[in-house]
């Protein structure tokens, strides 16, 4: 129907935080750039495990989530700096 709807898929299952949302907005944002789209409200993540699609809304709350990301991965690309890592067991 003519309708640009991001699709990315994952072999594993969903997270317990929001990368994968961030990652599939970001992706949105950029569709809506480069092909002068207007906004794009939804997304789909498709994870291998439970094989099932999950819709992600592109709302104002991810939007804003996946710029400050974009803006603190800019910060720190511009300081030169890496940061340490974090790791988590689990």
């Amino acid at each position: 129907d003519g309708r640009v709807i991001p699709v990315e898929y994952k072999r594993g299952k969903p997270k317990s935080h929001r990368s994968d949302e961030v990652q599939i907005c970001a992706q949105a944002l950029c569709l809506e750039e480069m092909l002068s789209l207007p906004p794009i409200p939804v997304a789909f993540l498709y994870y291998g495990k439970p094989r099932r699609r999950t819709d992600v809304p592109v709302d104002d709350s991810l939007r804003e989530l996946t710029l400050r990301t974009i803006s603190r991965a800019r910060e720190i690309l511009d300081s030169g700096l890496t940061p340490p890592a974090h790791y988590k067991k689990g």
